[in-house]
């Protein structure tokens, strides 16, 4: 299996899209995957990511001692790409079940 967690910098969108297929796949999710439902699920996504800029990470508000604005800004940064990675884990498998070829969507909408 291919998995989601190929090496750093070296997924493109087919990469991805293959990857997204086979998690799914394994996990037997194709029958809950329709277009809505994967609207739905991308709305919530999106959320999550609006809620990473509308308050402090979630560790930093639990711990009692004082965090550095280093440390504030690193757990962001992982919050953020843990939420965006969602949106387009999710986005990819919306392409999927609803046929569209994402690169080519992607090269019509931002031609060079």
């Amino acid at each position: 299996s291919s998995g989601i967690n190929a090496e750093y910098g070296d997924m493109n969108i087919k990469d991805a899209t293959a990857a997204v297929f086979e998690f799914v796949k394994e996990r037997d999710w194709e029958q809950f995957h329709s277009p809505r439902n994967l609207t739905l699920e991308l709305m919530e996504e999106l959320g999550e990511v609006i809620e990473v800029f509308l308050q402090e990470p979630k560790s930093t508000l639990k711990s009692k001692k004082k965090v550095s604005s280093g440390e504030k800004k690193k757990e962001f940064l992982s919050c953020l790409k843990d939420e965006l990675a969602d949106c387009i884990i999710v986005s990819v498998r919306l392409a999927q079940v609803s046929q569209v070829d994402l690169t080519a969507a992607m090269l019509h909408y931002y031609p060079n």
